[in-house]
């Protein structure tokens, strides 16, 4: 995270522009004067050398501060809790879908390996993985908004509001966002499920006498598992990367048009914030991986 504070906010600084000529109009910048600039950039903290300027933001964010908005004369903390919350329903509801849609099929296609069911998931796979998201949002917009009108093409409504609506605006951007990881989960629950198939405690467990099924789900299913958690613990990046585009696509209110405004804007503190916190959840998901590890694995719990 220290990193990825340190990237972000040197980056910025190498883009070409003024963050106060986002807070003026042509109109003001013409009547300021040098001295009137001064006092702005003064007062935000700009006329100081990069690298203290970067010393007391970081200060300021250990302190629980992430900055002050120029462009929304708001603390950025508070900025980033209202949309927060967003972001997080359509990347849960995305990772809702990739769970529940991806592991079933990567099951039935390594159950069914070489027959027709197979190929169809693996095929629908290649495609999710293939198809770029702001693609996939335009043609689920044409085909379920325009030609088959289900579902409205953008928008938000709080859940708190009208759960119905909020849950029929956020389908397509949820869809959108969770086809990708699907297609990512169902490869490789069927290339883990088929190489723990051919471990040879299943062979021991089928000798035994149990059934297809028990060995299936009491043994293989969840060694295979392991290797796909993995795989969800590193698509919570791509949630929230792919979210800054598809949030703009679809009008959701939440972290990614914040960042995304922000960056046309250039209000650096925001950008910088949404970053950072994007940096942290990213962190934090990766830890409950690690935990949930020792849960699927009795070896990593005992030693």
């Amino acid at each position: 995270m220290l990193l990825v504070s340190a990237a972000v906010f040197f980056l910025l600084r190498l883009a070409p522009g003024d963050p106060i000529y986002t807070l003026l109009s042509l109109q003001d910048i013409g009547s300021l004067s040098d001295q009137q600039m001064a006092e702005l950039h003064h007062r935000y903290g700009l006329d100081q050398p990069i690298f203290i300027q970067y010393l007391r933001w970081l200060a300021s964010v250990v302190g629980g501060n992430l900055g002050w908005s120029i462009h929304m004369h708001q603390p950025v903390a508070e900025a980033i809790g209202q949309r927060l919350p967003v972001t997080a329903e359509l990347a849960a509801l995305a990772l809702v879908i990739a769970v529940c849609a991806g592991i079933p099929l990567g099951i039935v296609a390594a159950v069914r390996r070489g027959t027709i069911v197979d190929v169809v998931a693996t095929a629908l796979a290649v495609g999710g993985v293939s198809a770029p998201n702001f693609w996939l949002a335009l043609l689920l917009i044409f085909l379920l908004a325009f030609m088959f009108p289900v579902l409205p093409p953008s928008g938000y409504k709080p859940p708190g509001e009208d759960l119905l609506a909020n849950l029929r605006l956020m389908i397509l951007p949820a869809l959108t966002l969770g086809a990708g990881m699907m297609a990512d989960v169902m490869r490789m629950m069927r290339s883990s499920l088929l190489e723990v198939l051919g471990r040879d405690y299943i062979r021991t467990a089928t000798a035994k006498g149990l059934s297809y099924d028990q060995v299936l789900v009491r043994h293989a299913l969840k060694n295979a598992l392991i290797p796909v958690v993995t795989v969800l613990g590193l698509q919570a990046g791509r949630v929230l990367g792919g979210a800054f585009l598809i949030e703009q696509i679809f009008a959701i209110p939440g972290l990614g048009k914040l960042a995304v405004d922000a960056i046309f804007n250039r209000d650096f503190a925001v950008v910088q914030g949404a970053v950072l916190v994007s940096s942290l959840v990213y962190v934090v998901v990766n830890l409950l991986v690690d935990v949930v590890y020792s849960y699927l694995d009795p070896r990593i719990r005992l030693s």
